[in-house]
């Protein structure tokens, strides 16, 4: 009876299907038919199966029995369990993994993606092996080339020209050889290979210069003492003499005392300060105290003496200046609706398909609560440069408060080409003698006319 059972249970093992599923602790091989997991049939109560595992193989993604190789398949739905297919092709007697993404046999090296395994064209696998990783990179070598394989999936880079004898992987995404330095899968031109060092993701030097790199060009920061270069942010360094931004020096800037502010929600990081003055983007806030500067939000800043604006030059409301402010051109009826999560995500995907402008109004530390369709009329008083400073005139920096912010979207519609829709923002503050929308200053009379329609809205919500 026990032979006949044995019997019909392995010409069930041989009539089912290449997948197979692996209980965790034991070594037990359970052959199952094609998309019916459910009814699996266990054949190593009679028939034991010595499972082999790999090294450099963490997750365990592939096992052999021997005559095959298995590879972990995508209907694993369960902790417990893992499902297993045939890896095609595959010789199981020199088969070895080299990473997650790459194995290799005598035959073949292996790119292995979520879907298929695809053998690389011309690599050899008797010479092919391992180098080391910076995340997210992996660097393999055959005899011939040198490859550069991300682990989020990418395709595989081979790198130009590069030694596989004297390849080595550095920090940060660099590598060299004898000839010539890399980052990711690109040289690094004019670059001296023998003296290279990494000092942070986007500063290197040489024996010639420090340089700080732009996506894969590399500009020098001449100049900088190689001995007290000292990296602040990825744009922001500075030595015992002068202090840069990207590859320039501040000009005026002192070094000893030079820091980064700090870090506000908005995440506007790209403040900094000596003794004197306050500097955004590597320039000066003209006029700046750095003993009481103080950020108010991504727009609005104060110190002892002044307030300042930073200009925008996509701005929601338009055509401000003092004695020349048009009701006009804010005319659009605000309409009491709901700014709900799931419309914020309709902006977000490009919706609705028609670029017609949408406006929300935010009463600063509340909830956002109104919009309108219909579109303002901008005209502009000045043109004014993006992210240049404004002293508000008159203001004191001792009662100044924003009262308002205005957002104004244009989904990103149908012939968008980035699927991106473009955001403008205003404010509405005061100091409670003067009023100003953005850096303009307007009459009282308009300015709380302009905030009754805002917060009307907001009490009819409620």
């Amino acid at each position: 009876m026990k032979k006949l059972v044995f019997i019909f249970i392995s010409l069930v093992f041989f009539a089912y299907g290449d997948e197979f599923i692996r209980e965790y602790g034991t070594y037990e091989l359970v052959k199952c038919e094609r998309k019916a997991h459910d009814r699996c049939i266990k054949v190593s109560d009679y028939t034991p199966i010595k499972i082999t595992d790999f090294d450099r193989d963490k997750e365990k993604k592939f096992v052999s029995d021997g005559k095959n190789i298995y590879y972990q398949n995508e209907n694993n739905y369960s902790d417990s369990t893992k499902y297993y297919s045939v890896f095609q092709t595959a010789d199981a007697k020199t088969f070895s993994v080299i990473n997650d993404l790459l194995a290799k046999d005598k035959n073949n090296v292996y790119y292995i993606t979520k879907w298929k395994n695809i053998p690389l064209k011309d690599a050899d696998p008797k010479t092919f092996e391992y180098i080391g990783e910076s995340y997210p990179f992996v660097y393999v070598r055959d005899k011939k080339r040198v490859y550069a394989v991300e682990k989020l999936g990418d395709p595989i880079y081979i790198i130009k020209n590069a030694d596989p004898a004297t390849f080595m992987v550095l920090k940060e995404n660099y590598s060299k050889d004898k000839n010539n330095v890399y980052f990711q899968e690109k040289s690094a031109k004019g670059i001296d290979a023998k003296t290279f060092e990494v000092l942070g993701y986007f500063h290197v030097k040489d024996k010639n210069n420090i340089y700080v790199r732009e996506h894969y060009d590399y500009k020098p920061i001449r100049g900088a003492d190689m001995k007290t270069f000292e990296i602040l942010t990825s744009l922001y360094t500075k030595d015992k003499n002068y202090v840069y931004y990207d590859s320039k020096i501040i000009n005026g800037a002192d070094s000893l005392t030079f820091m980064m502010m700090k870090e506000i929600k908005e995440n506007e990081h790209e403040y900094a300060k000596d003794k004197k003055r306050v500097y955004y983007r590597g320039r000066e806030i003209a006029g700046s105290d750095s003993a009481t500067f103080e950020i108010i939000n991504r727009n609005f800043s104060k110190d002892r003496n002044n307030v300042y604006y930073k200009s925008n030059t996509n701005t929601a409301i338009s055509g401000i200046c003092e004695n020349n402010f048009s009701e006009e051109k804010i005319s659009a009826d605000i309409l009491e609706t709901q700014v709900s999560e799931e419309l914020t995500g309709q902006f977000l995907r490009g919706y609705p398909a028609e670029e017609k402008s949408y406006y929300e109004i935010k009463e600063i530390n509340k909830p956002l609560f109104g919009r309108s369709s219909e579109a303002v009329k901008i005209s502009r008083c000045e043109t004014e440069a993006k992210d240049s400073w404004k002293k508000l005139e008159n203001a004191n920096p001792s009662t100044f408060e924003v009262n308002y912010e205005i957002r104004r979207i244009i989904p990103a519609g149908k012939y968008s080409s980035s699927g991106i829709p473009r955001i403008s923002e205003s404010y509405i503050s005061n100091d409670g003698k003067n009023y100003y929308i953005d850096f303009y200053r307007v009459d009282e009379q308009l300015w709380r006319k302009i905030i009754a329609k805002y917060t009307n809205i907001s009490e009819n919500k409620k």
